[in-house]
């Protein structure tokens, strides 16, 4: 309660003119249920849990520098994947891919496609 009367005394004060609406609580586990903070961070959370490897707008040409393949081949070969699914193909959860993935930047095996959207060559698990 503290905290919500806080935040709108600062808004109110801050910004001339506000009116305040309506106020609810949104506990975590709708935020992850409705995947708010995804829809949010939309450009980001599109290529990281949203759209399936064959849907994204990949530029070819980085993509075979830095991995020496084709983003088609890969795509076919079912190499390719989203965090969400890659969790789920290599049964683990967001903080082991993490880990993979940080791993992989110190082994210079992730590469920037465009702006906020990257790929990598990882391992996860054994």
């Amino acid at each position: 309660v503290a905290v919500r009367e806080f935040v709108r005394s600062e808004l109110l004060s801050r910004v001339p003119g506000l009116r305040i609406i309506d106020e609810f609580e949104i506990n975590g586990e709708d935020i992850d249920k409705k995947r708010l903070i995804d829809q949010h961070y939309y450009a980001i959370a599109s290529k990281a849990t949203m759209l399936k490897p064959g849907k994204m707008n990949v530029p070819a040409d980085k993509f075979e520098t830095f991995f020496g393949e084709t983003w088609d081949k890969a795509i076919s070969d079912g190499r390719a994947a989203n965090a969400m699914d890659a969790c789920a193909k290599f049964d683990c959860d967001a903080a082991e891919l993490d880990r993979a993935w940080r791993e992989a930047e110190k082994q210079s095996k992730v590469v920037k496609l465009g702006g906020g959207f990257y790929c990598g060559h990882l391992s996860v698990g054994s």
